[in-house]
């Protein structure tokens, strides 16, 4: 099973300071400093963050470019790979997905809104049900062509390969709590966000089985922090009554009170001197 390395540390006490509220700015500045320093998750989030409302977050060159459809081959850095994708379509780089989704989003809506009708208890003729059946063969048809043009795109094409490693990837002995936690949870929200257009559904009982061997392997040994911290995200966020919440908060707590590692923390202040370089060549030009 894989071990933490520091930045994967530096990420664990990076997402218990965001789940307890601190402050966001500062944390979403040191998010983009462990992205560049090509911690995965850390990545993924950055591209999660990007084009969103109201938040303020610039391009940043080298997070942007370490993430190419040529060079991702694990299963993080294809999630990485789709969080870019979905990112340009926010900030309207990829309109044609962007309709294709919006399109077919309402052609389901008005799918569902016909069979309803058809499966009310409200009576009707003949010839109403008739033409309800005809309005819905037509507008499956419709759901359906859109679908094949979604899945000849590369976005599409993104989300099924993601999909694919994902369901591998929770196979494979190696994989820490961690992240099989966050693989189920990713998973989890593929399927309920594009579970129409994959084969395939969505099986709740991949988490509740995680939920009893986290709560074993943390009564077993408690000071791991992989353990400890796949135990507490999943009390707090999966909700499980039989998970203790408060010992779970405490975990986090504790967490988030952690020093970030050497690499992150020289990392972080070698920015912080850039900047004020930066600021004070301003001064001066202005001062002139």
């Amino acid at each position: 099973m894989k071990r933490l390395n520091d930045l994967d540390n530096d990420y664990i006490t990076l997402y218990t300071r965001k789940y307890l509220n601190c402050p966001q700015t500062d944390i979403l500045k040191d998010f983009v400093s462990l992205a560049e320093l090509g911690q995965i998750n850390a990545i993924i989030y950055y591209f999660q963050m990007r084009g969103r409302k109201k938040i303020r977050l610039r391009m940043d060159k080298k997070i942007e470019t370490s993430i190419d459809k040529k060079t991702v081959t694990t299963y993080f850095e294809k999630y990485a790979y789709f969080n870019k994708l979905s990112a340009e379509v926010r900030l309207g780089k990829n309109k044609k997905i962007l309709e294709l989704i919006e399109n077919y989003n309402a052609e389901v809506h008005e799918l569902s809104e016909i069979k309803r009708e058809l499966e009310s208890d409200v009576q009707k003729s003949a010839n109403g049900i008739k033409t309800l059946e005809r309005k819905s063969l037509d507008k499956q048809m419709e759901c359906d062509l859109i679908v094949s043009e979604l899945c000849g795109t590369e976005f599409i094409k993104t989300v099924i390969d993601v999909c694919k490693t994902a369901e591998m990837k929770l196979t494979s002995p190696y994989t820490n709590f961690s992240d099989r936690l966050t693989i189920l949870l990713q998973l989890k929200k593929m399927y309920f966000k594009y579970g129409s257009i994959l084969e395939g559904k969505w099986n709740e009982k991949l988490l509740v089985d995680f939920g009893r061997k986290i709560k074993s392997a943390y009564e077993k040994n408690p000071d791991n922090i992989d353990i400890k911290f796949a135990f507490a995200k999943y009390a707090l966020e999966v909700n499980s009554s039989y998970l203790n919440k408060t010992l779970a908060n405490k975990i986090f707590e504790e967490l988030a009170n952690r020093s970030f590692s050497q690499k992150l923390s020289e990392h972080i202040e070698k920015k912080m001197k850039k900047s004020k370089k930066s600021i004070r060549k301003l001064e001066d030009v202005a001062n002139t």
